[in-house]
């Protein structure tokens, strides 16, 4: 692998992950939304180690998709889901 891999890049994932599973829908937006812009670090979200994406594509993923892989999302109310 290249010298862009990052293993705490994992634990980083997760935390996102955990934030999307144990927030309340109405603070999602509020507590995912300063890593939006975050294009600093290469994350490799699949099996295909060739294909990185940003932290930036993994919020946009978690705030805007109902399933990340084969994980379903809690449900967000359609109004603060709109908002978002």
């Amino acid at each position: 692998m290249e010298s862009e891999y990052n293993s705490h890049m994992f634990v980083r994932a997760a935390g996102f992950l955990f934030i999307r599973f144990m927030s309340p829908p109405e603070q999602l937006y509020d507590r995912l939304s300063p890593y939006l812009l975050d294009v600093s670090e290469k994350l490799y979200q699949t099996e295909d180690l060739n294909e990185p994406s940003t932290v930036s594509d993994l919020i946009k993923t978690l705030l805007g998709d109902k399933s990340y892989g084969s994980l379903v999302m809690p449900r967000v109310p359609v109004l603060i889901d709109r908002k978002i």
